[in-house]
């Protein structure tokens, strides 16, 4: 099923070493910018377009939704927070749409939900709309598409539902690990409030399992 978004997606698409990065650019709390060079790993699969600009050098740039001190690898050095990525055009793909690999209209509204959080704010104790922590981004993904689950923590969202192995998750699912919760929205890939230096953003399984591993993958859609 193709997802036709009110929103545009970018993606990394310059290729370095064993994956996909983008240049990019931020601005620190004095006002001055900063690149964001390809050494960081800007990597993330999803970026939410805000806008599009042109720089005075003549630079093409998407202009991404963010609230972070973290882009890939980059810390800000005075530990500001930007409220925009700015992503080298050149260097990205873009998309009005995603495919998932279910036609359940609840599966569905998650990932259209999921996706268009990415770039808010992660704050403790919080469950949106305007910003999460990463069990309140789960009950507020699942409850505004119209499943019911409690306001928990995240290892309680763990033992919700039915538990599947990872060849049978299903766009819409949950996975995690004991302390962590996030939304799988296909193809690999997931959303999740991840931390207060990178807000919610996209990542892989792939790459995110790398350091961390995921030991439940639930449905809770009932499908």
């Amino acid at each position: 099923t193709v997802i036709e978004l009110p929103f545009k997606l970018v993606t990394p698409a310059h290729f370095r070493g064993d994956y996909n990065v983008a240049w990019g650019s931020v601005q620190r709390a004095d006002g001055t910018w900063a690149d964001v060079s390809y050494d960081y790993a800007i990597m993330n699969p999803y970026y939410r377009v805000l806008r599009e600009e042109t720089d005075s050098t003549g630079v093409e740039w998407y202009v991404c939704a963010a609230h972070a001190t973290k882009a890939g690898d980059y810390f800000t050095d005075d530990g500001s927070f930007y409220n925009e990525l700015w992503l080298k055009k050149a260097d990205c793909t873009e998309t009005s749409s995603v495919t998932v690999d279910t036609d359940n209209e609840t599966r569905i509204k998650i990932v259209e939900t999921a996706l268009s959080t990415l770039g808010m704010p992660y704050q403790a104790g919080t469950a949106g709309p305007d910003s999460f922590d990463c069990s309140g981004y789960v009950y507020y993904v699942m409850n505004t598409a119209g499943v019911s689950v409690p306001r928990t923590s995240s290892d309680a969202m763990l033992g919700l539902g039915r538990n599947v192995s990872y060849e049978e998750l299903k766009p819409g699912d949950i996975l995690g690990r004991p302390g962590h919760v996030g939304v799988y929205i296909g193809d690999g890939k997931f959303v999740h409030a991840s931390e207060t230096a990178t807000g919610v953003i996209s990542d892989t399984i792939e790459m995110y399992s790398r350091v961390h591993t995921f030991t439940n993958y639930v449905n809770v859609v009932g499908d």
